[in-house]
């Protein structure tokens, strides 16, 4: 009986951890594209004097990482998810009578 609630205990740590870990690269994620959102204001008020299509271009390159950032951001929020909700599992495994 001890063997089942430290392996449950050992999980619940375990996916605490990655759960921490996840809300830390989620943040840098949010920061990143905050700073990439910046960077583009930035960059249009620099090369406003220029031609609609160099503007395009360069909103452009700052609009193709900002997605790649959103769908990281997705992924690592599902991985999030899923390790929250067995975190949660193995809590009501603890709580289960006889255990």
């Amino acid at each position: 009986m001890e063997k089942i609630y430290e392996y449950y205990q050992t999980n619940i740590e375990a996916y605490s951890r990655r759960v921490s870990d996840l809300k830390k690269k989620i943040h840098l994620m949010g920061s990143v594209r905050l700073l990439l959102v910046a960077g583009m204001v930035a960059a249009i008020w620099l090369f406003r004097e220029f031609d609609w299509k160099i503007i395009s271009g360069v909103v452009l390159l700052f609009i193709i990482p900002f997605v790649a950032l959103m769908m990281y951001h997705s992924f690592l929020a599902h991985r999030r998810n899923y390790a929250e909700l067995l975190i949660q599992l193995c809590q009501n495994e603890l709580k289960r009578p006889g255990l």
